[in-house]
């Protein structure tokens, strides 16, 4: 009876703003054989200090198969994970561990934008919107949304924008092309 293979750890996107899920693929090159996945959540990124309850496991996975285990809720921070297959056979020992993976939780909204052109109440002939994106964290990205409207309430767009992701700090012009009146 052949060894589990070392699990192949599922796509937890970068930066997130909630706990994730944690997946890993279960393989044995017994077609047949049903494992258990183990996880682990660490606070380093060579995994020698486990998170207070970052362990858990995934149990009768198929071969093949994902197994998933969520962890407890996260506060704000980064974190690396790692996986390894047990199959059900008595005896067999435990892959090794998968290499190390992190993530990062995020909840923190960034900074209101400021809007900086044109300035309020200006008659413009032809707009240009200019604001800045700004978030506690100097690590953190982000886009902003423009929307030009035809009424005080913004109930009626007549056209929008979103930029491609910027730095932190940074700002971003747009020139909406203007409906014909």
């Amino acid at each position: 009876n052949g060894f589990p293979n070392v699990p192949t750890l599922g796509n937890v996107a970068a930066r997130i703003n909630t706990t994730p899920t944690l997946s890993a693929r279960f393989s044995d090159p017994d077609a047949g054989d049903t494992g258990t996945l183990s996880f682990r959540l660490c606070t380093t990124n060579d995994c020698s200090t486990l998170y207070p309850g970052g362990t858990g496991s995934a149990s009768g996975v198929a071969n093949g198969a994902n197994g998933t285990w969520t962890p407890p809720t996260l506060p704000n921070g980064t974190y690396y994970w790692q996986a390894r297959a047990q199959d059900n056979v008595a005896g067999n020992p435990p892959s090794d561990w998968s290499t190390v993976a992190s993530f990062t939780v995020d909840t923190v909204p960034p900074n209101m934008p400021m809007l900086t052109a044109p300035a309020a109440a200006a008659r413009v002939a032809s707009p240009q919107l200019t604001a800045s994106f700004s978030d506690v964290d100097p690590a953190d990205t982000g886009t902003l949304s423009f929307q030009l409207c035809s009424d005080a309430t913004c109930t009626n767009v007549v056209a929008s924008n979103t930029t491609a992701s910027l730095a932190n700090p940074a700002g971003a012009t747009w020139t909406p092309s203007v409906p014909a009146a």
